[in-house]
């Protein structure tokens, strides 16, 4: 795959032909002269015949060439930009450069596409969505900043995400901070029959602990192994679950549609949500949505590094907060207080 970047701040198209009138070119309506285009690339850009055109000169146009899908991704700019360089021009900014090297900018068929997402999405593009990722970088860090509030005062966060595209990102956050994870499938009542849950999770540890102690050999073959069976079962469903003491205060998960199990019972407890949601999902079910391409490894990598950041910083912050000092219960006399006279 191919990137290439074309700048233009005027009004320099041509009309609605079917050929460019300089270069010869196929051309349609909105097609700037070839010629100036190429003129405006950097060294080893691409030019494709498919330019778009705006009315709200400057911008910056990036084209994504990989085979037979063509993809744009309009930035606005302002005025007095300057570009100096060939890296400055493939990329304004280290954030637009890793949102857009990992994928995030795919959306899905207009078909399938929630109309309440609209308000995210920047164009059409041989039938599918591009996703505004200045929209989608504003909401990441209003999301993160939420997260890590929650981080530093004492929160519970569970990480939930079940496709396998997702489970490396995931796991590694969840051991590096001993946090609850679900990526097998969700349990139903997870959240809203905690006491439940907890108490098979109780009885997981129950019998690991009697397998690796020896507690067990005292059951015949027939039943150890059913216990065995048992044990990795629930070890499946319930093993992230483990460090999961009371209800979560905040769920982060990929893809709400997926698990729309896991939302419906976040918000009947009327706990927060932080989502990466494609634009078929529904943003006003997600406290905190984050627009973005949550199908591909690289998207789903890209926003757990930005939480796995978040709980970094939460963490610290937590523990340069100081503790509050304890304050002596009332009537109780302080050090260095003077006896009380004794009447003779």
């Amino acid at each position: 795959m191919r990137t290439a970047l074309v700048a233009t701040g005027q009004k320099r198209c041509l009309p609605r032909l079917d050929r460019c009138t300089h270069c010869g070119r196929a051309a349609g309506a909105g097609v700037e002269c070839h010629s100036t285009l190429r003129s405006l690339l950097p060294s080893g850009g691409v030019l494709s015949s498919g330019f778009l055109w705006t009315k709200t000169p400057p911008f910056f146009l990036f084209l994504t060439v990989d085979q037979s899908f063509l993809s744009a991704i309009l930035l606005p700019m302002s005025q007095d930009t300057v570009v100096q360089n060939d890296q400055a021009l493939a990329y304004p900014a280290e954030a637009s450069r890793e949102m857009i090297e990992a994928g995030l900018f795919y959306g899905r068929k207009k078909s399938k596409t929630n109309p309440k997402m609209r308000q995210f999405i920047l164009m059409n593009r041989g039938g599918i969505e591009i996703i505004n990722l200045q929209r989608t970088g504003e909401l990441v860090d209003e999301a993160m900043a939420f997260l890590k509030e929650k981080v530093r005062q004492g929160g519970l966060v569970l990480l939930v995400g079940t496709q396998p595209s997702a489970e490396t990102a995931l796991m590694r956050v969840s051991k590096r901070f001993s946090i609850p994870y679900v990526t097998t499938r969700w349990v139903g009542g997870a959240i809203t029959n905690f006491n439940i849950i907890s108490r098979r999770v109780e009885h997981l540890k129950t019998l690991r602990s009697g397998l690796a102690s020896g507690a067990l050999d005292k059951y015949t073959k027939k039943e150890r192994l059913e216990l065995e069976r048992e044990m990795n079962r629930l070890n499946e469903l319930m093993g992230g679950l483990e460090t999961m003491s009371r209800e979560p205060d905040l769920v982060v998960m990929v893809d709400p549609n997926l698990h729309h199990t896991a939302l419906r019972e976040a918000r009947k407890k009327n706990i927060p949500v932080i989502a990466l949601a494609n634009v078929d999902a529904d943003p006003d079910h997600i406290t905190y949505p984050v627009p973005g391409n949550d199908k591909a490894k690289k998207s789903i990598e890209w926003f757990f590094e930005k939480v796995e950041k978040a709980i970094e910083e939460g963490l610290a912050m937590k523990a340069a907060t100081p503790a509050p000092e304890a304050t002596p219960k009332e009537g109780a006399s302080a050090k260095g207080e003077a006896a009380a006279p004794v009447k003779e």
